[in-house]
This record gives structure tokens, sequence and C-alpha cells, in this order.
């Protein structure tokens, strides 16, 4: 299964890309003579949900003429798919080149050809594995333990960010960011706004967000948690892979492997949890007993409440006779019976969850709206 969602690929031209040739939303020149145009999916693309490419085109004075760059950078699954829940295999690059030459003659970026497409030069490339939870396991908890892993001991940390109520961890360093987040919420985040959420393009995957709503009604609990590993710029790449054993050269179908995102997902799934607290997740607090309270399903809010002060206390105490006699003085004799079948917390699950998820990364099973089928 190939895991790779947003990638840029680059080639070199021969002549210059005129602006009568091509439509360019902005095309303009710096002070040091680099002209830089820009093609944008069209406001009518975004309203009726089309997914495009960007295209950048770079030229640049050099001392014996000038430079002419093209960069396509896009979503891959979202080209085939539309969205990026479902996720690729090694099997689709066919299809995924001809879908691309297909939008890029739409978009009247029409030279190229499947071979040309398949040796473009990689310059950025985000890996992304898409974990789903259907035995009530919260995104939160998810991503509330990963951050209590001491980051610092196996990445050179330029930021960690616990984000949005627990929703995102955003891990930058000086190679490469690493993000995990929600993606129910996410795509509830783009239909508001865009600029404070991890994906971009979400007006073309308006209708997942739907769809998964309705799982997850249908099929409650269901939480989708996002593994992703963003390597942007050739240096970062070049260095990730040699890191890992990858061999260069960094052209479109080199990249496109099974074994290539698999090696870089693992290697930094591990990484993290490795150094994940692993004792802190078994104890006790207010906060993991609610967690795994709320994990089921069949309660009211109120029984939940109930369920974490009984769980709580029962956890501090061991004399379950001076709690009865409190209630029996303050209430009533008959007020200890009402309250004695108060179920407690179920087992504790959120070192269990981690393990799924990370077996799931090193599983490499594609995951596919189809396999939630509510119809």
């Amino acid at each position: 299964m190939i895991v790779i969602d947003t990638i840029k690929l680059v080639t070199k031209l021969n002549n210059r890309l005129r602006q009568s040739e091509v439509r360019f939303d902005l095309f303009r020149e710096n002070e040091r003579g680099v002209i830089t145009g820009v093609i944008n999916p069209t406001a009518t693309d975004r309203k009726l949900g089309v997914y495009k490419p960007r295209i950048t085109y770079t030229e640049r004075p050099r001392p014996h003429g000038r430079d002419y760059e093209l960069a396509i950078e896009l979503s891959l699954p979202k080209l085939v798919y539309g969205n990026n829940f479902n996720e690729l295999s090694e099997a689709d690059f066919d299809q995924v080149l001809f879908m691309l030459r297909k939008v890029l003659r739409e978009m009247q970026i029409g030279f190229y050809f499947s071979p040309q497409l398949a040796n473009l030069e990689v310059r950025k490339i985000d890996f992304c594995k898409n974990v789903v939870f259907t035995d009530g396991t919260l995104a939160s908890a998810i991503i509330a333990g990963l951050n209590t892993a001491d980051i610092s001991k196996v990445y050179d940390v330029q930021n960690t960010d616990f984000q949005n109520g627990g929703k995102v961890l955003h891990i930058h360093t000086n190679s490469l960011d690493i993000a995990i987040y929600d993606k129910i919420t996410d795509l509830q985040r783009s239909k508001i706004s865009e600029k404070r959420t991890q994906e971009k393009d979400g007006y073309c995957q308006l209708n997942l967000l739907d769809e998964l709503e309705k799982i997850r009604k249908a099929k409650h609990p269901f939480a989708v948690v996002r593994f992703e590993v963003r390597l942007n710029g050739k240096q970062k790449i070049q260095k990730e892979f040699k890191k890992l054993g990858i061999e260069e050269p960094l052209t479109f179908k080199d990249v496109f492997t099974d074994e290539v995102a698999k090696r870089v997902l693992t290697h930094h799934w591990e990484n993290i949890f490795s150094k994940v607290q692993k004792a802190h997740l078994l104890q006790d607090t207010p906060i993991s007993l609610l967690r795994d309270i709320l994990s089921e399903t069949t309660q009211r809010p109120q029984e939940a409440l109930a369920r974490l002060g009984y769980a709580y206390l029962s956890a501090h105490t061991n004399d379950a006779r001076h709690i009865r006699t409190l209630f029996d003085e303050a209430i009533g004799r008959q007020a200890w019976y009402r309250i004695r079948n108060i179920r407690l917390p179920p087992q504790r699950r959120q070192l269990k969850s981690l393990i799924f998820m990370g077996n799931t990364i090193k599983e490499m099973k594609a995951t596919k709206l189809e396999d939630y089928d509510i119809s």
C-alpha cells in the first residue's frame, strides 16, 4: 500500500512558458529578475468540489541565459478518489499517471506523457496513514498519549504544538514535520475555514465529512486518527532517505512504492512510541478515568459523571464501609443500595490503542471508505 498524500513534482523546461499559452492567476517579476506564475483551482472548481493541482512556473536569470521550471503540487488520493481517506496502492500508479495527465491537459498544461510524469523529480512528499478505531477509542486519547513522549530524545525539536484542545500534535524538527490529528474534527473545521486546519483543499472532500458522520452515527463509536510525516525540500528528502537506506533517484516512480512509505512511517512511529511514558498511561487520573468511561456509549452524561466520581473515590480509599456510613448518615439508609451497582470504568485502553495504531501502520493495509459502508 502507498500512503503518500501531497507530493510536489518538478521539471525543467527548454523554453519560456508564455502567458498567452497558459491561464495564470498570478504572474510577476521580482527585483532580482525572477518571474513566477501561479495557477490555482478556480472559484468554480472549488464551488463544484472539483480537485485540481497547484501549478507554479518559475523563471530565473543565469549568467548565460535563463532557467525555466514547472512545479506541480497535488494530493494523489484526492486526485484519484476526491478525498484522502481512501489510500492508494502500488498497483494504482498507472491510474495516477493517467488522471494527472488528464487534469494537466484540462489546465492547459498538456504537454506531458505518462513516462515523462513518472520521471519527474520529487521536491516535497507527505507520507500519511489513516487509522480507524471502532472500539470506543477517542482520537484525543491517542493524541494525548503520544504527547507524553519525550520527543527531544529522538528529534532535534524546534517546536511541538498540542493544539485545538488535544485534537492535534504537531512536531517541528530541522528536517521534517510530523502531525498526528483527529481527521473528522479537521474536516469539520475546514467546512468553516482552512486557516487553522492541518489539511488544505478541503473543499473537494466535504462530502467525505458527510459520509464519515453517517458512519459515526450508524456505527458509533468511530474515530479516525491521521499520522503524517512531511518532507519538504530536496535536501530534506535526501537526508531522510539516506538515513533509512533508501536509494535515489528522487523520481515520482521511485518514491511511489510500498517499501519507501513503510520505512518512513514505521521509523517515525517507533521513534515516538518508544518515548511514550507507558507507566503514565496506566495511572488512574480523573481525565484518564473519564476518557475510558466515555469510550462506552450506552450511558447518559449524568451516569458518566457518577461513574467517574465513584471510580475516583474507590481508587483512593480501601474503606468501603466508611463510604457507606457517610451515605447512610447524610442521605439515608437506602442511598447505598441505589448506588452500589454503579459500573466501574472499563479496563484502561489508552496504551492498548496506541499499540493497535502502531500495528496498523506496520501492516500497511489500505484504508477504504467502502470497508465501512452502511448502505
